[in-house]
């Protein structure tokens, strides 16, 4: 178990020199922040600039066969270009004919971070497919 100092350690490195004011102007729109969309039934791939990560780029995927049908952070880019192709990949992954045996949540946000630092444990980050392939 963490000590109450551990997690205040914790959360100073995790926390961001941002105001609010800052952090509306540098988020944008949805829109603005969109890089790729698609979206079927009971499937949605997102792809977005984020402000929660050290990486600025991330693919969240949202699929009733995975975590519930919650979103999962699948992977975070350095550049655009970067994300985009990830997301062209993620489209083919998850409507091919057999879905992956689990998707892994790879989120950097401080709440993911200090979940993982408290826990000692990244189990929690692992959802398996739930409905035996689709």
């Amino acid at each position: 178990m963490a000590k109450k100092r551990d997690v205040l350690e914790i959360l100073a490195e995790a926390e961001r020199e941002v105001s609010v004011g800052q952090t509306a102007e540098m988020i944008g729109t949805q829109e603005e922040r969109k890089v790729a969309r698609y979206e079927v039934e009971g499937l949605t791939i997102d792809t977005a600039l984020v402000t929660d990560s050290p990486y600025p780029y991330e693919i969240a995927v949202f699929h009733l066969s995975y975590k519930r049908g919650n979103w999962i952070i699948v992977e975070t880019y350095d550049t655009k270009e970067q994300a985009a192709q990830g997301h062209e990949r993620w489209v083919a992954t998850m409507t091919a004919d057999e879905l992956p045996d689990e998707l892994r949540d790879v989120a950097l946000d401080n709440v993911s971070v200090l979940h993982d630092e408290l826990d000692g444990d990244t189990a929690w980050r692992v959802y398996p497919r739930l409905d035996g392939g689709r």
